[in-house]
């Protein structure tokens, strides 16, 4: 078995009421074992701050599948259009690109 990431649980309970049918929502956490389990979900899920995110964007697959999802769909159609619409996203954020020059090449090789 293997622990539910923070982020996930956190996203579980955030769902939990259902917007203008409910006043407030709830989610329920269930330790199987004693006080020592309650102290552990409520340090590590309720208390806890969710892991950071790391964008899966810019890899080979994902970055040429897109590129081509945007020009497919009409909302690019030159390499212009594709470098605004990339450069939107959290992973061109995160990716440290201080010079538009290195994700064009990128762009150019994806194709």
């Amino acid at each position: 078995m293997e622990e539910l990431p923070v982020m996930e649980y956190k996203q579980m309970a955030g769902r939990a009421g259902r917007p203008g049918l409910d006043p407030y929502g709830e989610a329920i956490l269930i330790a199987r074992g004693g006080e020592d389990e309650v102290d552990y979900l409520i340090r590590n899920y309720i208390g806890a701050k969710v892991e950071d995110i790391k964008s899966k964007f810019l890899t080979d697959k994902n970055l040429a599948t897109h590129m081509l999802s945007a020009i497919a769909s009409g909302y690019a159609s030159s390499i212009d259009d594709v470098m605004r619409f990339i450069s939107s996203t959290l992973g061109y954020v995160q990716g440290g690109f201080h010079r538009n020059e290195f994700l064009r090449d990128l762009l150019r090789r994806s194709r």
